[in-house]
C-alpha cells in the first residue's frame, strides 16, 4: 500500500483485509499492521473518525498477538493518541501516550531520541488541558534529550524550543517565551531559509510575545511576514493555516492602532475560515479561532464579529466554554 494513495490505497486496504479475515488471520499481527496502514491512509484524507476506528482494532490485536508491551503496540498507542487529538479527546491523547511513554523508556531507554517526541506530543496534550506547568516540566526534558542527541542546532531541538516558548507564554512569561522563540527561529532559518513554512508558523508565536509585551508595531510587522509566508508556500486558495494566520494578523493591526488594516485581515480570514469550518478541525485549531475572534471583538465590537462568534459556539461548544 506504500506505493498508493487516494482511493486506490483505500480499495487495496479493503482487499488485504477481507482476504486476511477470509483466511481466518484476524487475531494475526500482520492484520493489525494491516489495519494501522489503512489508518495512515484515512488519516492523510482527512477521515479521523476512521482513523481513530481502525487504530482501535489495530491496538487490540497487536496486544493479543505481541503483549501489552511490546514496541509495536507502542507506535500504535502513539497513532491512536494523534488520531484521538484531531478529535479534541485530549483525555485519551495523554493516556495513549503516558502509556506508550512506559514501553519506550523501557525498550530505548529514557535519553533516546523518540522519547523526546513523546514527551512533546505529552507536554503538549497537557497544556490543552490547562496543565502549562506539567507541559514546560515535559518539554524542559525533551529539549535536554534533543540537545544530547542532535545537536542545539537541530531542527527537532528548534521545535521543542517554540512548543517550550508558548509554555511559557501560557504561564504568564512573555519575556521567555519571546527568547526562546527567536532562539527556535534562528535555527529554522538556518536550516530552511526565511521563508519556510516552520518560520511562519513560529513567527505567529513570536508575535504573541510581542504582543504581550506591549510591542505592538514589532507583532504586527511579525505576524504580516507570517502571512507572506504562508500564502507563498501553500497558495492563494482557502486554507485553515492560512485562515488562522490572518486572525493574527488582524488582531495585531488592532492592537497596533490600524483599525482599517485590521478589519481587511478580519475579512480576508473569513474567506478562507469559511471553507475550513467544513472540514474537520484540531481542538487546538479551533481553540486559536476562538480566541482570536473573541480578542477582535472586544477590540471592534462590530455585530457581524457576535454572529461569527454564535456560530463557533453552537458547533463547538465545549472549545467555546474552554476559551
Amino acid at each position: 500500500m506504500c506505493d498508493y494513495e487516494g482511493d486506490a490505497a483505500l480499495r487495496l486496504g479493503d482487499i488485504g483485509l477481507q482476504v486476511m479475515e477470509e483466511a481466518g488471520k484476524t487475531k494475526d499481527s500482520n492484520y493489525g499492521v494491516l489495519l494501522t496502514n489503512l489508518s495512515s491512509v484515512h488519516g492523510s484524507r482527512g477521515h479521523a473518525l476512521q482513523q481513530r476506528f481502525l487504530l482501535e482494532r489495530a491496538l487490540a490485536v497487536k496486544e493479543a498477538a505481541l503483549g501489552a508491551n511490546h514496541s509495536s503496540v507502542a507506535n500504535t498507542l502513539i497513532n491512536l493518541a494523534n488520531a484521538c487529538g484531531c478529535l479534541g479527546d485530549t483525555g485519551r491523547k495523554v493516556e495513549l501516550l503516558e502509556r506508550a511513554l512506559v514501553i519506550k523508556e523501557t525498550s530505548l531507554g529514557k535519553d533516546h531520541h523518540d522519547i523526546s517526541v513523546i514527551l512533546t506530543n505529552l507536554g503538549n496534550a497537557l497544556g490543552d488541558q490547562g496543565d502549562n506547568i506539567e507541559k514546560k516540566s515535559l518539554l524542559e526534558r525533551a529539549l535536554r534529550i534533543n540537545e544530547r542527541q542532535c545537536g542545539a542546532g537541530h531542527g527537532s531541538v528548534a521545535l521543542t524550543l517554540a512548543n517550550l516558548g508558548n509554555a511559557h507564554g501560557s504561564l504568564g512569561q512573555p519575556e521567555i517565551q519571546r527568547e526562546y522563540l527567536q532562539r527556535a527561529l534562528a535555527i529554522e532559518i538556518r536550516q530552511h531559509g526565511a521563508n519556510h513554512i516552520n518560520v511562519a508558523t513560529s513567527s505567529i508565536s513570536l508575535g504573541q510575545a510581542q504582543a504581550a509585551l506591549g510591542c505592538f508595531d514589532e507583532a504586527k510587522a511579525t505576524f504580516d511576514r507570517a502571512l507572506r509566508i504562508a500564502s507563498n508556500t501553500l497558495g492563494s486558495g482557502p486554507n485553515a493555516l492560512c485562515a488562522e494566520m490572518k486572525l493574527f494578523a488582524a488582531t495585531g493591526c488592532i492592537a497596533a492602532g490600524k483599525i482599517h488594516a485590521g478589519q481587511n485581515q478580519w475579512e480576508e480570514a473569513q474567506k478562507d475560515f469559511a471553507v475550513a469550518i467544513g472540514k474537520e478541525l484540531s481542538q487546538s485549531r479551533v481553540r486559536i479561532f476562538l480566541k482570536q475572534g473573541i480578542i477582535y471583538w472586544q477590540a471592534v465590537g462590530m455585530p457581524h464579529v457576535a454572529e461569527w462568534l454564535l456560530r463557533l459556539q453552537l458547533r463547538y461548544p465545549t472549545e467555546f466554554a474552554q476559551e
